[in-house]
């Protein structure tokens, strides 16, 4: 610190400093007047002194373009750093004791950054190109030189640019950064590093030229298992988007892979453990380009269907008299181990996986739905679903003492047999069979058969196909039990009406007690058969009304009572 001030000190005291014309020189191609001017790096700067005439002659000028402290008489610079600089200009004067003469022009250049454009190029459909700007300073504007001798440029207002080649083909485009200088000729520089080159850039017709030359190939299969494709695409851009999928017959789409922003060459992927029997797989891709026009290029592959089951068959559904829905099907001696997991599904949902052939399921007596059972490999490989299975469901649609209305929707199994002709089945309490009826194609019956022995009765449907029997849930009807009394009796020994006692159906446990109006018992009796004639101890009473009490139970426990009066006549 001391030497420097000590420096300084003695280099004014020996020099002395002399102010001529102050700002008497300036840049080429600029105002004498400007305050500041503007250049690239890696540009030269050239000054002009002409205006300095009090100091010494040209050649023995001396210049110092800052942050160098050496002066030169060159009147030329080239900065190589961006920047703000101060510019010296110094009058050395031979002549003992007349000291330097010198002008400042402080903060005088600014040297601009010149960094790589960064840029995004997009091409699209129809021959057209999109360029966008990222990052638009610190230059004023990007000159474009499209490769086929025309020069474009980008603004603020123009980015991004949108240009539509005359034909297809490959292009060398060039984007270079340009700073406004803001001199006399509105001159425009870039600097070293300034330019962005795109070169061998494939400009297309369409995106279907692209696509056609993607390849999809089969590869295999030994087995069930082994199914495998392969997908090439021969070359990936980075400004178009590349969306693969792969589908099975009745699935949604799988998107396997997706390309964006990148370059790749000979990209290839595989599918592995396919389903080979005999599904059509699909694999689409998806090109869209940043312009929003998208194509789509499909190609349909049919696997080598070897001797293996395209879905089970054989499959019927049976409730049986507990009504436990029963679900079977035939295993089929051609799939080998590896397909002997059977997944059963009821409207979308899956039931039960089991390696077993039927399965027994509660609750569904009520349920007018469907099945279909598919397998699934050991692999993970799922065959296609079979024909779905539809199990009758019966309802009383109407039910009396005397007749009741049956209605079924039709049977349907996985092979479509025709129903030969529906039975009705008729059983007692206890499942005994007591009745059935031949209800030929139709889906209702109407049972007006008289049946006073049975309060509960069962009924079921059976639907008979060429390959067998199969049986709908179980309704179970129960019937009110039933007691008349008469209004009036003639106990006059004619063997008419002679006693008073009620008539009944499905009467299990009978008590009849009768009264006198004043409320004494004067008869009982534990037996439905079995009447009051009229008498008390003997005695016959007197004509009138009397007032009877009754309690019944029926078969299914159920308890009624009943009261009324009745008239003796005599």
């Amino acid at each position: 610190m001391f030497k420097n001030t000590c420096y300084i000190l003695i280099w004014v005291m020996t020099f002395g400093v002399a102010w001529g014309q102050p700002n008497c020189f300036y840049a080429v191609g600029y105002s004498p007047s400007a305050s500041q001017v503007r250049i690239c790096v890696g540009r030269p700067i050239t000054m002009n002194d002409a205006a300095c005439t009090s100091f010494a002659p040209d050649p023995t000028r001396l210049y110092k373009f800052f942050p160098s402290m050496t002066a030169t008489p060159s009147k030329t610079h080239t900065y190589t750093q961006p920047g703000t600089y101060t510019v010296e200009l110094i009058g050395n004067v031979p002549a003992p004791g007349t000291g330097n003469i010198n002008s400042i022009r402080t903060d005088y250049v600014v040297v601009l950054p010149t960094p790589k454009p960064k840029i995004r190029l997009m091409r699209c459909a129809n021959r057209q190109v999109k360029i966008e700007v990222l990052e638009f300073p610190p230059y004023d504007r990007y000159k474009v030189d499209l490769g086929n001798s025309i020069t474009q440029y980008i603004t603020p207002s123009t980015n991004p640019f949108i240009y539509n080649y005359p034909t297809a083909g490959t292009y060398t485009i060039k984007i270079e950064g340009e700073h406004a200088l803001l001199n006399l000729a509105n001159d425009y520089c870039s600097g070293v590093n300034a330019d962005t080159t795109l070169a061998n850039t494939i400009i297309y017709d369409n995106l279907s030229v692209i696509a056609s030359s993607f390849s999809v190939m089969q590869e295999g299969p030994a087995s069930s298992c082994e199914g495998k494709i392969k997908i090439t695409i021969p070359q990936i851009f980075a400004d178009i988007r590349y969306e693969v999928y792969f589908s099975k017959q009745g699935q949604n789409p799988e998107l396997l892979a997706t390309f964006e922003n990148q370059n790749q060459q000979n990209v290839s992927f595989t599918k592995e453990k396919l389903n080979t029997l005999g599904q059509t797989y699909q694999v689409l891709i998806r090109l869209q380009d940043k312009c929003g026009n998208q194509y789509d290029f499909t190609q349909i592959l049919l696997p080598a269907i070897g001797s293996l089951p395209l879905e089970v068959k054989k499959l019927n559904v049976s409730f049986d008299l507990e009504n436990n829905l029963q679900i079977s099907w035939k295993a089929t001696s051609q799939a080998p181990e590896e397909l002997r997991t059977y997944q059963v599904v009821e409207s979308n949902k899956v039931l039960e996986q089991t390696t077993a052939t039927q399965i027994l399921l509660k609750g569904k007596e009520k349920q007018n739905t469907c099945y279909t059972i598919n397998f699934t490999t050991t692999c993970g490989v799922q065959t296609l679903f079979s024909q779905p299975a539809c199990p009758m469901i019966l309802r009383i649609s109407a039910s009396s003492i005397k007749e009741r209305t049956l209605q079924w929707n039709a049977y349907q199994n996985s092979d479509n047999e025709p129903v030969l002709a529906y039975q009705v089945i008729k059983y007692n309490a206890i499942g005994g069979a007591i009745d059935n009826f031949s209800a030929g194609s139709n889906l209702s019956y109407t049972d007006s058969k008289e049946d006073l022995e049975n309060q509960v009765i069962l009924y079921r449907i059976r639907a008979i196909t060429a390959s067998g029997e199969y049986f709908s849930n179980v309704v179970r009807v129960e019937r009110p039990a039933q007691v008349f009394f008469p209004n009036a009796f003639t106990p006059n020994g004619d063997g008419l009406n002679d006693t008073f006692f009620p008539k009944g159906v499905f009467i299990k446990n009978f008590q009849m007690s009768v009264f006198t109006p004043n409320g004494q018992k004067i008869f009982e009796s534990a037996v439905l058969g079995e009447g009051w004639d009229g008498t008390f101890q003997g005695k016959p009473m007197p004509q009138g009304a009397y007032i009877y009490q009754c309690v019944i139970e029926d078969f299914i426990g159920k308890k009624i009572q009943q009261s009324g009066t009745v008239l003796l006549q005599r």
